[in-house]
């Protein structure tokens, strides 16, 4: 999943190719012919997402966390709706920005620009923001921002900006294939990065999944852990 998504090939579905065409890959090298049990959080629950209604075959369950369907609504509160809450923060995110601008588009130019302190300064508005959603606390920037910082919000940026290379609400659109799936989903009550309406509207798409939803705040946290490691081992009776 590293290549930036203005360079990275689309199946013909709409689909980012690299990460699914790389997991089937890896499970024919790995000679691996039976269904697999698929784990993901975040982004890492769209790509379980999107490999299992692509290889519907070869998937047993899901195991997710975090949901996030990055379709237009998804979107549209992290570049808009987020900032009600956050509107110092977001105000500073769009300070320079003209005028109508489209936010990942903006930065995404920025973080792909030959100057150094432009990368550098994406890096640092962008990611600081998404700590401040991720958290649910006052963050302050970070005084010094690595290489790994920028490599980080490139790739995270790039994507954003394509839309994530994805057709809108494709994953619901395309929910069929997987209905009779088994799935767990687990998902904090007062996530800001991933709001629950996602995870809710999943949960009500699959018959055969178990919400659980955690009294956390934030996109990550001890509590959140610590449920799914229970709620796994009791989704897979070990």
């Amino acid at each position: 999943m590293g290549d930036c998504p203005h360079q990275a090939a689309v199946l013909h579905d709409g689909a980012p190719a690299h990460p699914l065409h790389d997991a089937a890959r890896l499970l024919d090298f790995l000679d691996i012919k039976e269904k697999v049990i698929l784990l993901g959080g975040s982004w890492g629950a769209t790509l379980a997402l999107l490999f299992a209604e692509k290889y519907p075959e070869r998937v047993k369950a899901l195991l997710l966390s975090k949901i996030f369907l990055a379709d237009e609504i998804s979107a549209g509160w992290t570049d808009d709706v987020s900032g009600w809450f956050y509107p110092d923060v977001m105000d500073k995110l769009r300070r320079n920005m003209p005028e109508n601008a489209n936010l990942p588009e903006y930065y995404a130019e920025m973080v792909n620009s030959r100057n150094l302190s432009d990368q550098v300064k994406a890096a640092s508005l962008y990611g600081n923001y998404e700590r401040v959603l991720g958290q649910l606390v006052p963050a302050f920037e970070k005084k010094e921002v690595t290489q790994d910082d920028v490599n980080a919000a490139r790739i995270f940026i790039n994507y954003a900006a394509a839309g994530f290379m994805l057709k809108d609400d494709q994953i619901m659109s395309n929910i069929e294939r997987i209905r009779e799936l088994p799935a767990l989903i687990v998902h904090n009550r007062l996530d800001m990065v991933c709001p629950l309406i996602g995870a809710w509207r999943l949960h009500k798409a699959l018959p055969a999944s178990k919400l659980i939803i955690v009294p956390e705040k934030g996109h990550v946290g001890p509590l959140m852990a610590r449920t799914l490691k229970k709620e796994i081992r009791r989704f897979l009776k070990i």
